[in-house]
């Protein structure tokens, strides 16, 4: 193992004077099996000119699967291991220790984005493509619901007279999470048994919607109290006068409205040096 076999693998990202830069993507070890393979990084690793007698400098990107501590532990494990073979060539230990790390992590953590509750053992998940988790049962749902968006809107689009019929719009059922486009098999999502919640984390969660959701209504009044909400439709409609529904106290306000409006910008205008003719 050396860097000239990584070279020859592409996985050295730039070579120069003053040193090279490795960049791999590791899995977990899982006898090829990519089915189960759960979790996934890119690790980088940076080696200056004097490596092996200076520490490489290490940094992981596109982690998928793993929580910010877990990555946190795994870089400062990473750091440490280098720092303590200073002197020794140490790239193919930091990859293995990598690998191992994320065999031992091989279950997705954080919560499913569909229904915001956590994965627990037992429970059918599925891994997208992209690497993003879902209990297969909120994503079949999801699934369903935006194919009928996706119907809606090719309709939408065969009925628009305006639009280019030369510029097609891809539409597909895109990841929540990355707006990657997802293959999948609706009926066997489906058919997957949903997530079973227990009435203490649905009061926990509960409750604390309740609260948020008590706060942001107080902020939504205050905002609308200040004129910072704005309704669009009422907004446009504001001057839009209705010939079957004729108010005459109304036409009568706006009426007056728009002649002091002009009476103003007359009298503007001549405080500026123009006639009554705009000259």
């Amino acid at each position: 193992f050396s860097i000239i076999n990584l070279y020859k693998n592409k996985s050295v990202k730039s070579v120069s004077i003053r040193g090279w830069t490795v960049s791999l993507v590791l899995y977990p070890s899982t006898a090829e099996d990519c089915l189960s393979q759960f979790v996934r990084l890119t690790l980088t690793v940076d080696l200056d000119s004097q490596y092996p007698y200076s520490s490489p400098c290490i940094s992981i990107h596109n982690p998928r699967g793993l929580s910010d501590d877990k990555l946190l532990s795994l870089q400062r494990s990473l750091q440490i291991e280098a720092e303590s073979c200073i002197g020794t060539p140490v790239l193919y230990q930091l990859i293995e220790r990598a690998k191992e790390i994320l065999t031992e992590s091989n279950i997705p953590h954080g919560n499913c984005v569909i229904c915001l509750y956590g994965f627990k053992e037992g429970e059918v998940f599925t891994k997208t493509s992209c690497y993003h988790y879902f209990h297969s049962h909120c994503l079949g749902r999801y699934i369903t619901h935006s194919e009928m968006e996706l119907k809606d809107r090719e309709r939408e689009l065969e009925e628009d007279k305006t639009r280019d019929r030369t510029e097609e719009e891809d539409l597909a059922v895109v990841c929540p999470v990355c707006r990657e486009p997802l293959t999948y098999d609706l009926d066997a999502l489906l058919s997957s048994p949903a997530p079973v919640f227990t009435q203490q984390e649905d009061a926990v969660i509960g409750g604390e919607f309740k609260k948020k959701w008590a706060a942001l209504q107080k902020i939504l009044e205050q905002q609308k109290e200040k004129g910072g909400v704005i309704d669009p439709e009422a907004e446009s409609n504001r001057f839009l006068i209705h010939i079957n529904e004729v108010n005459p106290t109304w036409i009568f306000k706006k009426c007056i409205l728009f002649g002091s409006v002009v009476e103003h910008c007359v009298s503007s205008a001549k405080d500026r040096g123009f006639d009554s003719q705009g000259t």
